[in-house]
């Protein structure tokens, strides 16, 4: 006869094959063991589930990998002329998460001396801002750390959009350039 624990480790096995069939004794379920168990599936692991979310299984094609891959914006210029306000657009051609905006700031002159904002990320016609105040734009600095982000995936074709703003527009021939790149998950 196994040890106790064996019998423990049995019995447990056994309850996972013959899930549903609790009005069988122990003599009948060590005879009813030959009949093969329902498999149950293993929990997707982040990546995989983001995968299921981004392209639906096709029967017969195996499924895709995730990448990290990054999504670049034009170059928003804050000129005299250009406004308070610039809005910069991109279409992603391969389906997309955004995880990690960065954001780099550089100042071309004395007048610009503004404070660079972020009013707006959208994904399609949603946005994807808890509220309507602007963040600033050194919150997506390359060396930040916890500014992570869960954005809504985007599938080929649909605009990712950032709105930016600038509290003083620079005098003369000063500017403010302000470039964004998205890194996001994707699959591929």
């Amino acid at each position: 006869m196994p040890p106790s624990y064996l019998m423990g480790a049995l019995d447990d096995a056994l309850g996972e094959y013959l899930e549903g069939d609790e009005d069988l004794g122990y003599e009948e379920a060590v005879g009813a063991r030959r009949r093969r168990p329902m498999r149950r599936r293993r929990p997707l692991n982040r990546a995989q589930a983001l995968a299921q979310r981004l392209v639906p299984p096709v029967p017969g094609v195996p499924p895709p990998g995730v990448r990290r891959l990054p999504l670049g914006f034009p170059v928003a210029i804050f000129a005299a002329a250009s406004g308070l306000a610039l809005i910069r657009t991109t279409r992603p051609q391969i389906p997309m998460a955004g995880a990690r905006l960065v954001i780099v700031v550089t100042r071309a002159g004395a007048s610009a001396t503004g404070l660079v904002t972020v009013t707006d990320i959208k994904v399609g016609q949603r946005s994807q801002l808890g509220s309507v105040d602007p963040i600033p734009a050194e919150a997506f600095a390359p060396n930040a750390f916890g500014v992570a982000l869960d954005l809504d995936p985007a599938q080929p074709g649909i605009d990712i959009s950032l709105a930016f703003a600038i509290t003083a527009a620079p005098a003369m021939t000063d500017t403010v350039n302000v470039a964004a790149a998205l890194i996001n998950p994707s699959v591929g």
